[in-house]
């Protein structure tokens, strides 16, 4: 965790900010996502990857942030005195550390019911977007790294677990009014990407 992490819970207070920022968060989720796309067709394996983590992560924020929206939205604005340590604590922990993030996604879509497969993939996520943008020296068998040999088959997981499993369902939920994030411009805005996520779906079965 980045233990010089800031907190101003003023701003936190601040419905419309947190509401904007978890809409532009989802936005730039999307953005990232269909780069990476762009990348992994170009054969950028490896960078395609990293950028499918960074959207993962992204919407992660997405989802947090709009958590806090809700609460000082719909959850009748604002947090009482006894809870603003904890409500502190939770986006410290939440924001400032890129694992609390991309988790936030796995509980959400994956369940509180297999936090050890979320643990283990948090850790090979760690190590391997690390593998994946740098070249470097195992310090135990001397094997060099190169991130152009980066497993194609682990890109292909990460965007199908992305374009498929969290986009695709997010956007078909909201479609069909099984979901909602109780704001309309982010409802909208994956409904709007729906047929696009669709068809992308389609051609990564065949990948």
């Amino acid at each position: 965790m980045n233990k010089k992490f800031q907190i101003n819970l003023k701003f936190f207070k601040n419905y419309s900010k947190l509401a904007k920022i978890a809409y532009e968060s989802l936005s730039n989720a999307f953005r990232l996502h269909y780069d990476s796309l762009i990348l992994y067709q170009n054969r950028s394996y490896s960078t395609a990857f990293v950028l499918s983590v960074l959207a993962l992560e992204e919407f992660g924020k997405f989802l947090i942030y709009n958590d806090l929206a809700w609460n000082e939205g719909v959850g009748q604005g604002g947090i009482p005195n006894d809870y603003v340590e904890l409500h502190k604590q939770y986006i410290k922990e939440s924001l400032g550390d890129h694992n609390r993030k991309i988790d936030k996604v796995l509980y959400n879509y994956f369940g509180p019911f297999i936090k050890k497969g979320r643990d283990k993939y948090l850790k090979s996520l760690s190590r391997e977007r690390l593998t994946a943008l740098y070249v470097g020296v195992n310090q135990k068998n001397g094997h060099i790294n190169l991130p152009k040999k980066f497993p194609k088959n682990k890109v292909m997981f990460q965007l199908k677990l992305m374009n498929n499993e969290i986009f695709l369902k997010s956007s078909s939920g909201v479609k069909t009014h099984y979901l909602t994030y109780d704001n309309d411009a982010n409802d909208n805005l994956l409904k709007r990407n729906y047929q696009k996520l669709a068809k992308i779906s389609k051609k990564l079965k065949g990948l």
